[in-house]
């Protein structure tokens, strides 16, 4: 059994209403795309998604329903310091594909 049906398996019993998905950054995980799917198919959950939004995520879009972005500095060297990685404008333009996504609550 692959890791998403036994995350699957294990809940559901429950009644999922909402899911926060977040910690360090989870469109990182590789599991993220297949796992907010299925919450929203198995449970119709309301999907909040609390980013960095230096990972582009386009095909996730359309299962979720909210997404807080944590922007940490639109300066290089500001950017570098707070995060590690050298390319703010990364997290500016993966925010344009979510502005587009009219069904999603940004905050």
């Amino acid at each position: 059994m692959n890791e998403e049906a036994e995350v699957m398996e294990k809940i559901s019993d429950l009644d999922i209403k909402k899911v926060t998905w977040l910690g360090k950054e989870p469109t990182c995980d590789p599991l993220f795309h297949n796992l907010i799917k299925s919450f929203k198919k198995q449970f119709n959950s309301y999907n909040i998604l609390i980013t960095n939004s230096y990972e582009d995520c386009p095909d996730s879009l359309d299962w979720l329903d909210e997404v807080c972005v944590s922007i940490k500095a639109v300066t290089p060297v500001i950017f570098k310091s707070f995060t590690g990685k050298d390319n703010p404008d990364i997290v500016l333009n993966n925010l344009s594909g979510i502005f587009k996504k009219e069904h999603i609550k940004l905050n």
